[in-house]
């Protein structure tokens, strides 16, 4: 555009000496003397770089209005109330009032030598000092400092929590620390975990949103999100026997008692807190040495926790709409910043919908003080529960919090790292845990049998007794194969265990009155196989040929019942299950539909593809999806060609198992076997083309 105007010529003159070196009240004055619509016609034609209009921005609340949008513009962020905003919090997101004067002489006597550094500033540099922005729709934040740099994590939170202050509406906030230690509230000393600046800063940050009437908070520790699950792994003898199980889980938790007992004297060698710790006694006296008490425990005040002081309800109004909390981070769980967390789970009690604790390491004062928030009289609102990756919570600890939620769970998942299940006689019969609503169920095999045995008798007006079915709503289960039996799965060890799940779930639905009502349960197995015993298969395939006769002949005969249960699967299984005349699985095993198999790898070559064939169709013929773990390629590859070349051999490998599924037909008139897709990471392959 030509300056040619004299006006015009004259106001970029002085808006180019307010955002140089030189800037005098003067100029300044007949700077903002202009109306706003030149103004912001000459910031448009002269097309300032965004350094210049974030510093233009910054001068006055009038000039802000007129420079900040362009400045995000820029930044590819047009309406901050409709599209998701990702910021990093680094030191190139924050101008530093050293390059405004070096860096501009420099490059105006050798605008060819460099680029200027700030010229890239981001996206969070302009959010931070939008003055006129007070709505967000969905904000995603990135701290990439390590937490040993306790000044620069600090100075950054502070950015957000100062952006966060102005906004009066936020739908969705997630932080990411990708330099959060995940054993960092393990120390001897957790409060000097989180240094108190930092905590206060968070805690502005959850008042903030809470305030703004945030829907979705998510904080995770990125380090951990591509973190494969750790193995379920024992060296104890097993001889099927609750009394060994009980012995084995006994000695188990003294370990863990004596191992606490050695870091509270630890605690008290370096720390005074000796009369703190008198109160954690009494609090876990109280707290999980009560058996007789079915009751969820909860402390009085008076003996408040001076580490993890306890919740009390009457501190925190019940104001916020927090629908969903998702904490991948032990950050936020520790001492200082607790109470803040806990009080918007309080807070939230009547809007919070879905709670998920990931990768945390839990202690007893640390569970027991996020369990108090939520064992009041007054009911929450949760119906999604996820715990996954979390340790050292106790099997009774885990069914007090469980009671919290059992009218209303609608969703439930803890994976193998979970306690294992002991059995709670101490627990009167109403006291045992019915979820009613429970449409999907994702957990350990030895508390899905627990589950499954939590019948309530219910008594009419009349005297006579009727018998509430376990999990009634109940539409999907995965079960994780866990167990004392063996380390990895073989059909041998887990097919007497599993089959017993299997059969109650396949009995309650076909033999059901009401049948054509009740939802049919499609179960998923999650497996660890031996990848060391590359003939473990074969093995399983010769284990089915022995146990499947035993089996079939205590069954049920192909009668009216089986009829019906292959009219309900899908035509390539009802046409197996009717027509072919060598050995099959029993009937109860069709409702396996999923199979995850870890750390098993997509089949390279045809001899694979058929092992792992003939292994799924034949111990497991409802599978209709199976899930592998991604192939590693032994080069180093930039990461799109890595992930290009992990496409093509998961391609390949579905290539392979379609060859394989039509070589496995019996008879050609008979159509595939169930298996429809398989399953590698983002990719999914269909076999049934």
């Amino acid at each position: 555009m030509s300056n040619s105007n004299p006006r015009t010529r004259t106001a970029v003159h002085h808006s180019r000496q307010v955002l140089g070196e030189q800037c005098f009240p003067k100029d300044m004055a007949n700077l903002l003397d202009l109306p706003t619509e030149l103004l912001l016609q000459i910031v448009r034609d002269v097309q300032l770089k965004p350094l210049d209009l974030y510093s233009l921005a910054i001068l006055s609340r009038r000039l802000n209005s007129i420079a900040m949008p362009l400045f995000l513009a820029s930044r590819s962020i047009h309406d901050a109330q409709k599209q998701v905003i990702t910021l990093v919090f680094d030191d190139d997101s924050r101008p530093h009032a050293r390059h405004y004067v070096s860096n501009r002489r420099f490059l105006h006597a050798h605008p060819n030598r460099q680029k200027d550094p700030i010229v890239e500033l981001g996206a969070a540099a302009g959010l931070v000092v939008a003055f006129d922005l007070t709505s967000i729709r969905t904000l995603e934040c990135t701290f990439p400092q390590s937490f040993t740099d306790i000044s620069a994590l600090q100075r950054h939170l502070d950015r957000l929590a100062t952006l966060l202050s102005r906004l009066t509406s936020i739908d969705s906030l997630t932080i990411h620390f990708e330099g959060d230690h995940k054993r960092r509230h393990t120390n001897l000393n957790p409060l000097s975990a989180v240094p108190v600046p930092v905590a206060d800063v968070m805690n502005r940050i959850f008042d903030s949103i809470a305030r703004a009437g945030c829907r979705k908070l998510t904080l995770y520790n990125k380090s951990l999100h591509a973190k494969n699950q750790p193995e379920f792994e024992t060296e104890v003898p097993f001889e099927q026997t609750d009394s060994l199980i009980r012995a084995v889980m006994a000695a188990a938790k003294e370990r863990e008692e004596q191992q606490e007992a050695e870091r509270v004297v630890q605690k008290k060698a370096i720390f005074s807190i000796a009369q703190a710790k008198r109160g954690l006694r009494r609090i876990k006296s109280h707290l999980f040495d009560s058996s007789n008490s079915p009751d969820p425990p909860v402390p009085p005040p008076k003996e408040m926790d001076k580490l993890y002081p306890f919740y009390r309800p009457s501190s925190t109004p019940s104001s916020s709409r927090l629908g969903s909390l998702h904490i991948q981070t032990p950050f936020a769980l520790l001492p200082r910043c607790l109470p803040a967390i806990r009080n918007l789970i309080h807070a939230s009690k009547n809007t919070l919908t879905s709670l998920t604790l990931s990768h945390i390491i839990f202690h007893r004062e640390l569970f027991a003080a996020c369990l108090s928030a939520l064992c009041f009289d007054e009911k929450n609102a949760i119906t999604h529960l996820t715990i996954v990756h979390c340790h050292i919570i106790s099997t009774h600890s885990f069914l007090d919090l469980l009671f919290c939620f059992q009218d209303r769970l609608e969703y439930l998942e803890f994976d193998r790292d979970a306690a294992a299940f002991i059995d709670s006689t101490h627990y009167r019969q109403e006291d045992v845990l019915h979820f009613h609503e429970l449409a999907t169920l994702k957990a350990p095999l030895d508390w899905v049998v627990y589950f499954l045995k939590a019948e309530r008798q219910n008594a009419s007006d009349d005297g006579h007794i009727t018998i509430a079915p376990s999990l009634p709503n109940l539409s999907s289960l995965t079960i994780y194969c866990r167990s004392l039996v063996a380390t990895y799965f073989t059909y041998e060890a887990y097919y007497p265990l599993v089959n017993p799940i299997l059969e109650k779930l396949h009995t309650r639905w076909v033999g059901s009155s009401q049948y054509a009502l009740h939802p049919r349960v499609d179960v998923t197995l999650d497996v660890h196989v031996d990848k060391s015993k590359s003939w473990q298969m074969e093995i399983d395939r010769a284990a089915f040929n022995l146990i499947v006769p035993y089996a079939s002949s205590s069954g049920r005969s192909r009668d009216s019942r089986q009829a019906r249960l292959a009219a309900s699967l899908d035509p390539a299984s009802a046409t197996l299950a009717a027509f072919a005349t060598h050995r099959r699985a029993p009937e109860q095993w069709m409702l396996v539909t999923g199979l995850d198999v870890s750390p098993t790898l997509p089949p390279a070559d045809a001899a694979g593809a058929t092992l792992l064939t003939q292994w799924v169709t034949t111990l497991f013929p409802g599978v209709r999806q199976v899930r592998l773990q991604p192939p590693y390629i032994p080069q180093f590859l930039p990461p799109a060609e890595y992930k290009r070349t992990q496409k093509e051999f998961v391609v390949r490998a579905g290539r392979l198992l379609r060859n394989a599924l039509c070589e496995t037909r019996i008879d050609k008139e008979l159509p595939l076997p169930a298996w429809r897709a398989l399953n590698v990471g983002q990719w999914t392959v269909p076999l049934d083309d």
